[in-house]
């Protein structure tokens, strides 16, 4: 396994050459009017809009309760091209909320699943899915190319990194956050507003509550996930975005919304001469790779979870993994061009072709490392 040198290179090492042009469509076919016809009448949007819809680039973070229809919302309309970005498999806990997958998807890669799954709702929409974790070393690849990264992430260190790349390529960024009956969604528009780290200074993960203590509603995903897409279509069809500048509370106890202005901090790394400072996450070596470690919300009825990331994209011969974990009992549950799930004595370990991997059933960080050593082989 060697290091990658980006998004490209994984690319081009899994055989799918993603085109990184588009050719600029400058009238919609007869059969577009019509599929889109319904919000083509509406004022906010009519035909030049769908145009900018058609030609548009947009990187939607996450695959989960926020990210699926989010990218659902986005494919129906007719976005042209969308880069779903996700390090995590299908789990059965995920099906209550996260309508893009269905019992057949347990155990796949999300966004090899969730692209089936959209060209099957608009086949005219270009969909790249990317196996990879966000961070600070993948960040800004993720994000290149494209002109709107919309959040939907469930880690503080990755929004933070996802930040800060789009802060540095000057990409209009769209959060989205949700736990419980509670939701927040706001808009990053570089150099004209406030950031997430302005508005989120000091988060931590460790500190944050998940979605395996709170539980979280599947109404409450939906309503922010339609702001988002709100705020995107927007900025896509070149209007003002309503949230900029502002940060929108949802309470679904009592259906209230309301908005709390935000204003960018000069300290931040978003202005002056702090911008585009990076700011390295804590990590965890194994080899000579780096890697980050953090607990997940549990799975598989509370077993304690976790995920390895490296800090940056690697190439996985899974065919070795596969091997390897036969020989340490583990099962092939299931696999796709993207990854691999394999199980034993209830235990589960996926793992990406970008390196990326979750453990479930576990009991310690040290212990979930020692498995991901154990079953791919690390070298420089």
């Amino acid at each position: 396994m060697a290091m990658g040198n980006g998004v490209k290179e994984m690319e081009e090492q899994m055989g799918r050459e993603v085109s990184r042009e588009r050719r600029k469509v400058t009238e919609l076919s007869e059969d577009e009017v019509e599929r889109y016809s319904r919000q083509i009448m509406l004022d906010s949007i009519g035909y030049e809009g769908q145009l900018r819809l058609r030609n548009a680039r947009v990187c939607i973070t996450g695959a989960g309760g926020l990210g699926s229809p989010i990218a659902m919302q986005l494919t129906a309309m007719g976005v042209g091209y969308i880069r779903l970005v996700d390090r995590d498999v299908v789990e059965l806990s995920n099906l209550h909320r996260q309508m893009l997958y269905t019992d057949a998807d347990i155990g796949k890669v999300k966004v090899e699943a969730a692209a089936s799954r959209l060209k099957a709702i608009n086949p005219s929409v270009d969909v790249e899915p990317l196996a990879v974790s966000i961070n600070e070393g993948t960040a800004d690849d993720v994000v290149k190319g494209c002109d709107l990264v919309i959040d939907g992430l469930d880690s503080i260190d990755a929004r933070y990194a996802l930040n800060d790349a789009c802060v540095r390529a000057g990409i209009p960024y769209v959060y989205g956050g949700a736990l419980g009956m509670l939701g927040s969604a706001c808009t990053v528009l570089p150099g004209r507003s406030a950031c997430i780290r302005c508005i989120f200074p000091e988060l931590s993960d460790d500190e944050m509550p998940t979605c395996s203590i709170e539980g979280v509603h599947p109404s409450i995903l939906y309503m922010v996930s339609a702001v988002q897409v709100s705020e995107a279509v927007r900025i896509i069809t070149g209007q003002e975005p309503v949230l900029l500048n502002k940060l929108l509370y949802i309470d679904l106890n009592d259906l209230s919304f309301s908005t709390i202005d935000v204003s960018r901090n000069e300290h931040c790394i978003c202005n002056g001469i702090n911008r585009g400072k990076r700011v390295v996450a804590t990590t965890t070596a194994s080899g000579s790779i780096v890697f980050k470690v953090e607990e997940l919300c549990g799975r598989d009825m509370g077993k304690r979870t976790f995920s390895i990331t490296p800090k940056g994209i690697l190439a996985i011969d899974l065919d070795a993994v596969a091997r390897k974990a036969s020989s340490l009992g583990f099962k092939e549950k299931s696999r796709g061009e993207m990854g691999i799930t394999l199980v034993s004595d209830g235990r589960s370990f996926s793992v990406l072709r970008s390196g990326a991997a979750v453990v479930v059933g576990v009991e310690s960080e040290d212990a979930a490392l020692n498995l991901y050593n154990a079953m791919v082989e690390v070298k420089q």
